[in-house]
């Protein structure tokens, strides 16, 4: 689902109801993991950071980071990933989509800050890439964005593209 709003409260909401009803959840963030789990409130989560410094360099996520092999009742893991590792992100998304297939839920903050350091055009393929694999696989994908944060071509295509769009505003 893309979710039309200025802030993604509305897209956490529904990600948290995922969790909440027993979905397994994979938090791909611009927002801290701090701010993540303490203003959303978000259980027993995977949350990977997307910031320009710091961010894991090894190429894939532990097993147990995907929800695979772990039960985790309870705990939140973290990790950091660089915006302009768009391979590496797909990668670990996918791979989480696979192990968790309609008992997964993937929440993509931050696809500004993506567009911002990888142009739109890469970032439309990864979506693309993203949509195809939430159909493959029946993994819930929910993607937050202002419509007000880019040109109304290019949103017009992300629509396109995600083919369920959902007005988050109030």
């Amino acid at each position: 689902y893309l979710i039309k709003e200025v802030n993604p409260d509305g897209s956490f909401a529904i990600f948290n109801y995922a969790l909440k009803s027993g979905k397994k959840g994979l938090c791909v963030a611009r927002t801290p993991p701090d701010t993540v789990k303490s203003k959303y409130k978000i259980p027993n989560s995977r949350i990977v950071w997307l910031v320009s410094s710091g961010g894991n360099e090894s190429g894939s996520l532990p097993p147990s980071a995907l929800g695979l092999g772990r039960d985790g009742a309870g705990e939140i893991d973290e990790e950091k990933i660089a915006p302009d590792k768009l391979p590496w992100i797909f990668s670990n998304i996918r791979a989480f989509m696979d192990g968790n297939g309609d008992s997964g839920v993937v929440i993509l903050e931050g696809l500004e800050y993506l567009i911002a350091n990888n142009g739109f055009k890469s970032v439309l393929s990864f979506v693309q890439q993203l949509n195809e694999s939430a159909v493959d696989t029946k993994c819930i994908l929910i993607v937050p964005v202002s419509p007000t944060t880019m040109e109304p071509k290019e949103f017009a295509q992300l629509e396109r593209e995600m083919g369920e769009t959902v007005d988050g505003s109030p």
